[in-house]
């Protein structure tokens, strides 16, 4: 219908006044920017640009970080059940007996559990069951039923693809 069309037709022109305005408002306050702003506009928008570069590569190098510190807190936690292993075949042939090891081989003990209650207090199920297992079993801790208990029960909580 016609009066539909004229409708149509007077939103449109009003429409192309307002940005009319808006892009003639916009072109003055350029006009009335003096050079000295120009260039603090454009250092300014050359600065953002620059800082979100420098914080792109720093994200990509706290992510390599990160990759490298897993890597890293998984050779640890590799390397202490090792030397576990090794402390707890010493303690079969003394007679099963954990307080017959010398006291540089108490030491070791103490590291590897502090590396793995570090790594069972941040998740790393594999950690958890550990101790759990040497809780149970009192091998080279005091037997702690309730401390084993315990680290069972966050190893089942954190069990990969538990969820």
């Amino acid at each position: 219908s016609t009066s539909a069309r004229e409708e149509l037709a007077l939103a449109k022109m009003e429409w192309e006044a307002k940005t009319i305005c808006l892009v003639q408002n916009y072109e003055r306050k350029m006009q009335l920017m003096t050079k000295g702003q120009y260039e603090a506009l454009f250092k300014a928008q050359d600065s953002v640009a620059s800082e979100k570069r420098e914080a792109s590569r720093l994200a990509s190098e706290l992510a390599a970080w990160k990759m490298a510190l897993r890597s890293f807190a998984w050779q640890l936690y590799d390397e202490a059940t090792r030397t576990y292993s090794s402390l707890k075949d010493k303690a079969s042939a003394r007679g099963g007996e954990w307080k017959n090891l010398d006291e540089s081989d108490h030491h070791l003990l103490n590291l590897v559990l502090q590396i793995w209650l570090g790594a069972a207090e941040k998740g790393h199920h594999q950690a958890q069951l550990a101790l759990a297992s040497v809780y149970s079993e009192g091998q080279g801790v005091t037997q702690n039923l309730s401390e084993a208990s315990k680290w069972y029960t966050f190893a089942q909580k954190s069990f990969p693809g538990k969820r």
